[in-house]
């Protein structure tokens, strides 16, 4: 009976988070034998809390080298407000849109007018 309460009282404690999520996510992927885990913890902190830039970050640097068309779509998932409320943060994924599209030559990608636009707006160029 002591050992149940423990157990009950323990997993009320130690509630999922994306913050210990993303923590083993990134201790994950730094090797070769475990990343697999770790992208998957990164999908886990997307699906989670979906505005965390570092996750869809971290999840395409382990992405892009191996498959850069999955790396634009995780980037093309972060839910972006309106330009006019954007920050830097999310200028960086806009602009890594644009760099990955551009480096793959995907001229005619939806997404790559859309992300031009909006990198621009933000970092002053309209």
């Amino acid at each position: 009976p002591a050992v149940a309460e423990r157990e009950s009282v323990s997993s009320l404690v130690n509630r999922r988070s994306h913050m210990s999520r993303l923590g083993l996510a990134r201790t994950l992927s730094r090797s070769a034998d475990t990343r697999d885990q770790g992208k998957q913890l990164y999908q886990e902190v997307i699906s989670m809390a979906p505005g965390v830039h570092d996750a869809y970050i971290e999840l395409v640097q382990l992405l892009e080298p191996s498959d850069p068309q999955a790396a634009v779509e995780v980037y093309c998932r972060f839910p972006l407000k309106p330009v006019a409320e954007q920050s830097f943060d999310d200028a960086f994924i806009t602009g890594e849109i644009v760099r990955i599209l551009m480096a793959l030559e995907q001229y005619n990608h939806p997404q790559l007018g859309p992300s031009l636009i909006a990198y621009g707006k933000v970092m002053g160029l309209s």
